[in-house]
């Protein structure tokens, strides 16, 4: 995914509070899903309402975006 679409996904996704799902590079099956607030340096915090744990993914690492809440 060129830079430039990823981080409109991304701000599309912080402002619209959209539930989304991360595919990250390396390994087809790492994946995050929650709800995307911007974290420091180059990153991205990845939370659920009902779950106490915080994810951090940098942008680098960002493979594909999906929307899941339609």
């Amino acid at each position: 995914m060129p830079e430039q679409q990823q981080q409109y996904f991304i701000d599309q996704a912080i402002t619209r509070h959209y539930r989304v799902q991360l595919t990250l590079a390396g390994d087809p099956e790492t994946t995050m899903t929650g709800y995307l607030k911007r974290g420091p340096k180059n990153t991205v915090l990845v939370t659920m309402p009902h779950d106490a744990v915080t994810s951090v993914a940098h942008l680098n690492q960002i493979q594909f975006i999906s929307r899941l809440d339609y």
